[in-house]
């Protein structure tokens, strides 16, 4: 028998393979016998030649199939070992991977924790949808986007309405004033105003052309109708269909951007008032002089007499209009005292009463505790009348005006909203009224001088104007509330002090005019100014000595050997000034007295338009009977009345 070929170890093969290794051994055995010889079976000889060559072939094939699957044990082995390798570096690719997604997820958790718990509002949008139309646009041809989607504002307008908007933080619902992200998401394109469009268009238009960022500024309501201003901040990268937008409340800031803008306009206007009025002044005095002198003269059934009446009417008219521009551009002397805002307006109570008429019911709810202020008591006066002309105005069927006085102490966020105003202790009265309001823009210029909404002869359109410069002038601030349908409230906030003081008394009556002697050395840049003066003091009896200017009155004064009583000098001259010229003159001169004359104040001769303690002073226009009482007065004020003041 033929020697057995082994296969394989028993103890590693399995049941299967142990019988066909088995049979392989007999087939193997049988293969080996020698069957060229005859053998004698039963009664004849029988030749198995034929049987042994298939033997023997089927004996190679089964030895071929042997070595065969040695090979192909071998390449299993060899596939199997690669195939391990590759499931160890598969398991290993898994298990980065799970790492991956892991260091994924809580970066995600990360930064959704830093999106919601920001300060600053963010929302996410998907552009998915918005990127897949762009690019169906791109392959019709349309490269020029920015161009095709200017002039076609419908598509921009169809392209925004495909962002989605994936997710708001907390810090979005609050400036939005939104109970949840389902309501704010849901009403999000809702709340911004018509004009946003073509804001948002643009933005679109720059983040195709390759942007990554773009910055923007527009306005919003929130869900409560609140106007906002927003800075829009939109982040985009190429490798995701998401926009990042982070969203700034710029409401405040750009409310004290208004704030200051509308302050330099008014001190801009303000200027130009001032300069306008002075030169008014100034020809006035020369109109409503002369016409007085005029009407002096002529008997009282002079046929002139009426048309000269008129002329003086109109002049009186205009200087009115003159002194309210100077109110607002603050060049109107006032003479600040003591005072306590609540005895001031109740004195006004029965005129206001009176001005409103029966159909407007006046409502007092002054605090009796009020603190007091310095201010001049004829500008209170002037700013409480002229708010409640226009709350009368304000109200043709009637309604009520309501007046409130407080102490109110303003802090620094109080400041940060109305930035002119320093934080402190101060007395605020208000004027209110339920008439028909004022739309903003309306609001943004009340104070302009000649500014008003009134039909024409209706309205000079300096009511507000002199309010603002008289608040002003007297160290206050004015802020106004309205809303229209439902009324305006103007409230003055002026500074407290806690002395209680007499509060400041009525104007002194004037003296009356008599006739003078002494010798005044006139001094006027205007000529027309200049001979009307001097005709007033020479009919009544006083020497007049004229000079054009500084220069030739020191020239004067230096070779006029005789006393000099009075100088009588205009403020704002070329080359000196009067206090210069009056400071200059008192040194060679120290008994003379000086009286200033001025369309305006200036710091020549006032601190923000307070007169300085001792200075005479002579507003124009002035009428001959004041002008001639004012030279009376300080012609007979003790010396010590005339000494110089340092100039500010």
């Amino acid at each position: 028998m033929a020697k057995k070929v082994p296969l394989k170890q028993e103890s590693t093969l399995s049941e299967a393979e142990r019988l066909t290794e088995e049979i392989l051994d007999v087939i193997l055995s049988l293969a080996a016998l020698d069957f060229s010889k005859t053998v004698r079976v039963g009664y004849e000889d029988t030749n198995f030649n034929a049987v042994a060559a298939g033997l023997n072939m089927l004996g190679q094939e089964l030895q071929r199939s042997v070595v065969s699957k040695e090979f192909l044990e071998k390449q299993v082995k060899e596939r199997t070992k690669e195939l391990s390798e590759a499931n160890r570096l598969l398991n290993l690719e898994i298990e980065e991977r799970r790492h991956a997604e892991a260091e994924v997820s809580a970066r995600e958790q990360k930064y959704r924790n830093i999106f919601e718990s920001t300060a600053v509002a963010l929302l996410e949008e998907d552009f998915s949808e918005i990127f897949q139309s762009l690019e169906a646009l791109k392959a019709k041809g349309i490269l020029d986007l920015k161009s095709y989607l200017d002039e076609h504002v419908e598509v921009a307008g169809e392209l925004l309405a495909k962002a989605k908007i994936i997710d708001v933080n907390s810090a979005t619902l609050k400036m939005f004033e939104a109970d949840s992200k389902e309501i704010l998401i849901e009403n999000f394109n809702d709340l911004f105003l018509p004009e946003s469009a073509d804001v948002f268009r643009r933005g679109l238009v720059a983040l195709m052309a390759g942007s990554g960022n773009f910055n923007t500024e527009t306005i919003a309501r929130s869900m409560k109708g609140r106007r906002i201003n927003i800075l829009l901040q939109v982040q985009h990268r190429d490798v995701i269909p998401n926009v990042l937008v982070s969203i700034t409340n710029v409401t405040e800031q750009r409310g004290l951007e208004e704030q200051l803008r509308q302050s330099q306009k008014m001190e801009a206007i303000g200027r130009l008032a001032g300069g306008v009025a002075h030169d008014f002044n100034n020809l006035l005095t020369v109109i409503l002089n002369y016409g007085q002198m005029a009407a002096d003269e002529l008997p009282a059934v002079s046929p002139l007499r009426k048309k000269i009446d008129a002329i003086l009417d109109c002049g009186n008219r205009a200087a009115s209009l003159t002194q309210q521009l100077l109110a607002f551009s603050r060049k109107q002397m006032i003479e600040p005292k003591v005072l306590d805002l609540n005895n001031v307006l109740t004195r006004m109570e029965k005129m206001l009463r009176r001005l409103l008429g029966e159909d407007i019911e006046l409502i007092n709810k002054m605090d009796p505790s009020i603190g007091m202020v310095v201010a001049d008591a004829g500008q209170i006066e002037q700013i409480a009348m002229n708010l409640a002309v226009n709350a009368r105005d304000a109200m043709p069927k009637g309604g009520k005006l309501i007046i409130e006085t407080r102490n109110e102490d303003l802090d620094l966020s109080f400041q940060k909203v109305h930035a002119e105003i320093r934080e402190g202790h101060y007395v605020m009265f208000a004027i209110s009224d339920t008439g028909t309001g004022m739309t903003p823009e309306v609001m943004s210029r009340i104070y302009e001088p000649f500014f008003t909404t009134k039909e024409v002869g209706k309205g000079t359109g300096l009511g507000l104007s002199t309010v603002y410069g008289n608040v002003k002038q007297n160290g206050g601030h004015i802020l106004v509330y309205s809303e229209v349908g439902h009324g305006t409230t103007f409230k003055v906030y002026l500074p407290r002090i806690e002395e209680r003081n007499a509060a400041g008394l009525p104007m002194p009556s004037l003296k009356e005019i008599s006739e003078g002697h002494e010798t005044v050395l006139l001094v006027e840049d205007e000529d027309v100014v200049r001979e009307v003066a001097s005709a007033l003091l020479r009919r009544h009896g006083y020497n007049v000595i004229e000079a054009k200017g500084p220069m030739e009155a020191i020239d004067i004064s230096s070779k006029h050997q005789d006393p000099l009583h009075l100088l009588l000098t205009d403020v704002i001259m070329p080359k000196m000034n009067g206090r210069m010229l009056a400071d200059k003159l008192l040194k060679a001169r120290p008994g003379l007295r000086v009286l200033f004359m001025s369309g305006y104040t200036d710091n020549a001769i006032t601190h923000n338009g307070i007169l300085e303690q001792g200075t005479a002073f002579l507003q124009k226009p002035f009428m001959p009977k004041n002008f001639l009482a004012k030279v009376r007065e300080v012609l007979d004020m003790g010396q010590e009345g005339s000494k110089p003041v340092d100039s500010v």
